[in-house]
């Protein structure tokens, strides 16, 4: 394992290069991924410009929290009582607001193990902060394997007052390392689907629609371009899918010659397909500019409609893991 370790605007970055061809560049800013090349290919869409990549709305790559996901009215209910929140879309708060833990700065350290190597973001969230109840004490874990294309997250949340933590990655994959992500083959062992009011507000699990329906593999673009999609405000995918019960593999991703394997500890996974026209003109590490559908955002979650999900006690820890393999695909 090689690592070199850079720095822009006073925080560090990360090179990780593995023996299997992966590299993996990693940020303490937001905890993130700012890059991901398989045998020279960039697999996620990702801004080249660090200064971009650190203050986009895009959150490429990053670390959500305290909350992923969008929250009705920036109001928090929480053991009985709604806490307010601070608002960043219209009178939503999404993925912890407009200074959630994406835009922070972690402390780090990296270490070499037997497997490959660990890097390790930490970051305390006081009581109250942007109004969200309970201390929290976090560790987010990179690990990236020496022997296979593969690397792991895993967080820890302690909290002493008892709080909540709801954590996802918003790494935008394209497997291809150009153009759009329209080909891709995507497939998500789930049982149900999130139903929507208003502008994506999340309000409850309802049976899979055709167009909605992954369980059985299908292109991103097959249905995209339907009505029910294509319309403002989901411009494509933007969806909580729910998995159906039982372990192992939940998410499979194939391109044309490589596919993504996911695993996780979380109960479901949002699905964006990157299909908002983009607002500047961002060139991403692989030279393109980024352009609707450059990546599907797979986010493993715990839905807002399940906070319980989220809960930690008094006392308590909460782990999570996320799982990506990377294998190569016979054309």
């Amino acid at each position: 394992m090689k690592i070199t370790q850079t720095v822009f605007s006073s925080h560090a970055y990360f090179l990780i290069e593995s023996p299997s061809g992966l590299l993996i560049t990693l940020s303490e800013l937001g905890a993130g991924i700012h890059d991901l090349v398989y045998k020279g290919r960039h697999l996620i869409a990702s801004p080249e410009d660090k200064g971009v990549y650190e203050h986009s709305t895009g959150y490429f790559g990053k670390s959500v929290g305290r909350v992923a996901g969008r929250l009705k009215n920036h109001v928090l209910p929480y053991r009985g009582k709604e806490f307010p929140l601070v608002p960043n879309e219209g009178s939503t708060t999404l993925h912890g607001g407009s200074t959630g833990f994406s835009f922070r700065p972690f402390k780090s350290d990296i270490e070499l193990l037997e497997e490959g190597c660990r890097v390790d973001f930490y970051l305390f969230s006081p009581d109250g902060d942007d109004g969200f109840p309970g201390d929290l004490t976090l560790r987010i874990r990179y690990i990236v394997f020496a022997n296979e294309p593969r690397f792991r997250i895993e967080t820890k949340a302690v909290s002493e007052k008892g709080s909540l933590f709801g954590y996802t990655n918003h790494v935008y994959w394209n497997l291809n390392g150009k153009g759009d992500v329209l080909s891709h083959v995507l497939s998500i062992d789930a049982d149900a689907v999130m139903e929507y009011s208003g502008h994506l507000i999340p309000e409850r699990f309802v049976p899979l629609s055709p167009e909605l329906d992954f369980r059985a593999g299908k292109k991103i673009g097959k249905d995209v371009f339907s009505k029910k999609l294509i319309a403002s405000p989901f411009n494509g995918y933007d969806h909580a899918f729910r998995f159906a019960p039982g372990e192992g593999e939940k998410i499979l991703l194939r391109g044309d010659d490589l596919s993504l394997h996911v695993s996780t500890s979380f109960s479901g996974v949002q699905f964006y397909s990157d299909g908002a026209f983009p607002q500047d003109k961002t060139i991403l590490t692989n030279g393109e500019e980024h352009a609707r559908f450059a990546g599907a955002a797979l986010e493993p979650s715990f839905s807002t409609v399940e906070l319980e999900k989220m809960l930690i006690a008094p006392g308590g820890i909460q782990r999570t893991y996320i799982d990506y393999l990377l294998k190569e695909e016979s054309k």
